[in-house]
């Protein structure tokens, strides 16, 4: 599909928007939800991508435990929690 597009919109700029897999939740027929199927997918996904000199963006880069309203979106974070804020001390800062 990638060489597809290139091949339909020479010198332009081709890119996947939102790519990720969830580290848990419910599963869609094969595709299984794990901390190990996430790393396994994307990491497979990144490489395959930067052969072919694709660019995207990985969603999410955190949980979002809050976002109740889809499902499979809370736990689509590559992180489960949110590092310091720069407004808070945070552990060991003052």
């Amino acid at each position: 599909m990638f060489q597809l597009l290139r091949d339909q919109f020479p010198g332009k700029r081709i890119m996947i928007a939102e790519f990720g897999w969830p580290s848990a939740g419910y599963n869609l027929s094969n595709a299984v939800p794990g901390a190990f199927e996430q790393a396994s997918v994307l990491r497979n996904f990144v490489t395959r991508a930067e052969a072919i000199g694709m660019d995207y963006n990985i969603v999410e880069a955190i949980d979002q435990p809050w976002n109740s309203s889809r499902a499979v979106s809370v736990r689509i974070g590559v992180c489960s929690t949110p590092p310091a804020s720069r407004n808070s001390p945070g552990p060991g800062r003052s």
